[in-house]
Formats: structure tokens, C-alpha cells, sequence
């Protein structure tokens, strides 16, 4: 994503889905007694260490800067899902 975004920056987006919208808000998603946002969050842990706290960090503050949805010129509406009302 982030090589195609470099090299076509006003054709490439990236758009948060219920996953990165789960994480950003505090939402549980997950299956089971288990949550996605707990296994994301270890995920992170195990790999980054001791920057992990900033690493996440990064991470909700990237959800947030990231559109919900795109219309393109000859407006068709595009999005992976929507948040509550």
C-alpha cells in the first residue's frame, strides 16, 4: 500500500474497514471469548517490543486520518462498511 500510495498519491487510498474501525473506536470484535482487538494489540507487542505503545499509537492515529469512503469523479461510492449510527 504504502509503495503505490508513493507513486500515485491522488489514486491510492486506503479505507478503514470494521477491523481498523473496531480498533480505533474501543469496539470488540472478535469470535468467541477472544477479541480481534486484544490479538491485534499482542500482535503489535510481539512485534515492536518496547515501541509497541508508540507503534499502536501510530496505528489509531492512521485509522483516524483515513477516509471511510471514497467517491471518485463519476461518483461511485466506495467503502468496506460503515460505522453505527
Amino acid at each position: 500500500f504504502a509503495a503505490l500510495k508513493c507513486q500515485h498519491p491522488g489514486r491510492v487510498h486506503y479505507l478503514p474497514g470494521n477491523h481498523e474501525l473496531a480498533q480505533r473506536t474501543g469496539r470488540p470484535v472478535g469470535k468467541g471469548s477472544e477479541t480481534y482487538n486484544d490479538l491485534f494489540r499482542r500482535g503489535v507487542d510481539a512485534a515492536y517490543g518496547a515501541a509497541a505503545d508508540d507503534v499502536y499509537r501510530l496505528y489509531v492515529e492512521l485509522f483516524r486520518a483515513c477516509p471511510l469512503a471514497v467517491r471518485t469523479a463519476n461518483r461511485v461510492f466506495v467503502s468496506h462498511s460503515l460505522p453505527p449510527a
